[in-house]
């Protein structure tokens, strides 16, 4: 059902077409490597359901507790370089909890 959502009442396909991230959610991130919040948007609403635990052994600069977070999902992270870490923390400050599933048409937006 929630794939259906996140593809306009359609079957999701095996190729999406997500952009890069855009100029204004690159500025928290600065890790070269960085992924769309709607991809791991899509990932997290598919494969996970509140409350669940979602590991992710190479965050970066952590979109994806950004994203898990958002979405009422528990996290834990590992990253080795303590400049992306510092970079998660003040990301994950900035993350407006919990963030309805129902919007999941719009992109996360931080502030």
């Amino acid at each position: 059902e929630i794939s259906k959502r996140l593809n306009g009442s359609k079957q999701l396909r095996n190729m999406w077409q997500i952009p890069y991230p855009s100029q204004k959610e690159r500025r928290f991130g600065k890790h070269p490597s960085q992924k769309p919040l709607e991809l791991i948007s899509r990932l997290v609403l598919i494969a996970t359901q509140k409350d669940d635990i979602i590991l992710d052994c190479f965050s970066g600069s952590g979109t994806t507790g950004v994203v898990a977070q958002s979405f009422g999902r528990r996290w834990i992270m590992i990253e080795k370089n303590p400049e992306y870490n510092e970079i998660a923390r003040k990301r994950l400050k900035n993350v407006r909890v919990p963030y309805p599933e129902q919007l999941i048409e719009s992109e996360l937006e931080l502030v």
